[in-house]
Parts: structure tokens; C-alpha cells; sequence
């Protein structure tokens, strides 16, 4: 019974670190792409390391599996977070629409705004109101 848990669990595991393999070649920015990796990478991580603990079946290395994900689930969010936010003050462009444009020039205000502090106002709708 352990060994089809294990089993299922390297598959689920494989399945979704390839996801984010492919997001991270098929998304167009550098933000869906890394949100891509962070989380099929994390949660195969997360199931790979916990089927080859049950595997183990010894207590200590489940637990060692355990917190080796908790701290897996705990940093990689924080350090995908923190590369987007440089990229954003560096400057990278995120596409907005499913065309492929880029921010408008209302979005580019509207992130000026968010950044300096103020409360934005208007926005796409006061500059389009059709």
C-alpha cells in the first residue's frame, strides 16, 4: 500500500514540476512565468519529498520530509514575491490583456501613483469612458 503511495505521489509530484517547466516556456512575461515556476515547482517539491519519506517510513525522516516542505511552502512565496517587485521597480513591463499589450498609459499612472503613495484617481475608466 505505501509503495502505490509512493507511486502516486512521485507522479503527482513529476507532473506538476513539468507544469511549471512548460508555463515557464509558454507564458508570455516574467510574471506569469514565475508564478508559474513557484508554485508547480513548490507543490511537486512538496509531494516528491513527501513520497520518498513514506517510502522511508521511518518517523524521523517523514518528519525531516515535513519540515523540509514547511520551509519550502514558507520561502519560496516570499522570494517569488520579492524578484516581481524588483522586476516591477526595474522596470519590466507585465502584460495586461490577452492580446499581448502592454500596460496602458493609465495603468502606468496608476502604478506611479500606487508607488508614491497618493490615492489613484481615475484610472482606464475616466480616460475611456466608452
Amino acid at each position: 500500500m505505501i509503495e502505490i503511495l509512493f507511486i502516486a505521489m512521485i507522479f503527482l509530484g513529476v507532473f506538476f514540476v513539468m507544469t511549471g517547466a512548460v508555463g515557464v516556456i509558454r507564458l508570455r512575461d516574467p510574471y506569469t512565468r514565475l508564478h508559474a515556476v513557484s508554485k508547480g515547482t513548490t507543490l511537486g517539491f512538496a509531494l516528491i519529498i513527501m513520497g520518498v519519506a513514506f517510502l522511508h517510513g521511518d518517523i524521523s525522516d517523514i518528519f525531516k520530509a515535513l519540515v523540509a516542505v514547511i520551509f519550502q511552502f514558507s520561502t519560496t512565496p516570499i522570494a517569488a514575491h520579492m524578484i516581481a517587485r524588483l522586476g516591477l521597480r526595474k522596470g519590466i513591463v507585465p502584460v495586461r490583456n490577452g492580446n499581448g499589450d502592454p500596460m496602458t498609459e493609465a495603468d502606468k499612472n496608476y502604478t506611479a501613483t500606487r508607488e508614491s503613495g497618493e490615492e489613484p484617481s481615475g484610472g482606464a475608466e475616466a480616460e475611456n469612458p466608452a
